[in-house]
């Protein structure tokens, strides 16, 4: 950019830390404010580097992140906890939600659900391409909201699950992500919505990652931005020049496996948190005398 900042490298830096945000949720309540800065640090590197390879060297097509930023955060963050899950830390009793937070928590999914169409849109050339981002972003949420409503209520009895509903409607804006300004249809981003909302509800309500590899995802971040973040990147490689997308698909993935695993060793030697003291706000925060009670 010739050493100038503009529009598209402010939201590009924006997009940094979301893939950051993104990573920390996979170990929240397990890591130091002094290993989450290291991971900060070590993770933004480990990003540009990643979306250098898949935009600039590869050429892949990622409209609005589905790959460099949604599957590339998820599974960065997936390989630091996979280091730092401990089979205390995945029983621990309060590795688990309480429904007031579940409640107040669905403000965020509604401002994010409104403002999805517009994060999309925002990166996109404009014309008909910034047209295609929003309007296909909005009609796949319609649609991954539908597949949560069908498959949550399946699996629970005919009742909706609050974490469910808080995620898994947020899906398809994860998944539009590398299709997000193509000429799809309404049709197709609707389906792929559907099935956005139908993956990430099996995950919640049946894939637990502590139980299959001993791993800890504290908000689940595999099922709301890393599996439909793949989906995206399977839709580019069907649509798209097959080669050039699993490609950029394959370095994007192994740059952040590799990377999180590597920023977990150097995490390691930092000072940490001890099990019993997980998901615990009084470790790094003030907080009132009868927390405890809470």
């Amino acid at each position: 950019q010739g050493g100038y900042m503009n529009i598209f490298t402010l939201i590009n830096g924006l997009f940094c830390a979301g893939a950051v945000m993104i990573s920390m949720g996979a170990s929240l309540g397990k890591l130091s404010a002094t290993q989450l800065i290291v991971m900060a640090l070590c993770e933004t590197v480990c990003y540009w580097g990643a979306f250098v390879v898949y935009m600039n060297k590869i050429g892949a097509h990622d409209a609005a992140g589905g790959i460099t930023l949604h599957a590339f955060g998820a599974y960065f963050g997936l390989a630091v906890a996979l280091v730092f899950s401990s089979p205390a830390s995945l029983s621990h009793k309060d590795n688990s939600s309480i429904y007031s937070s579940d409640l107040f928590s669905l403000a965020g999914s509604l401002f994010l659900w409104i403002l999805w169409p517009s994060f999309c849109g925002a990166v996109a050339a404009p014309g008909a391409p910034m047209f295609y981002a929003v309007t296909n972003t909005f009609i796949g949420l319609v649609g991954s909201t539908m597949g949560f409503a069908i498959v949550s209520r399946l699996l629970h009895g005919g009742k909706f699950n609050i974490v469910e509903m808080q995620n898994a409607t947020l899906a398809a804006g994860v998944a539009m992500g590398v299709p997000a300004d193509l000429d799809i249809g309404p049709s197709g981003a609707m389906g792929l919505g559907l099935i956005a909302g139908f993956v990430s509800t099996i995950g919640y309500a049946r894939l637990d990652l502590g139980e299959l590899l001993g791993l800890g995802d504290s908000c689940g971040v595999n099922n709301l931005h890393g599996m439909p973040g793949l989906l995206s990147g399977l839709v580019g490689i069907l649509v798209l020049d097959s080669y050039t997308q699993a490609l950029g698909m394959i370095s994007t993935l192994s740059i952040a496996v590799v990377g999180g695993l590597a920023t977990s060793m150097v995490m390691k030697l930092l000072p940490g948190v001890e099990d019993s003291e997980c998901f615990n706000d009084s470790v790094m925060w003030e907080v009132p005398d009868d927390y405890k009670l809470q």
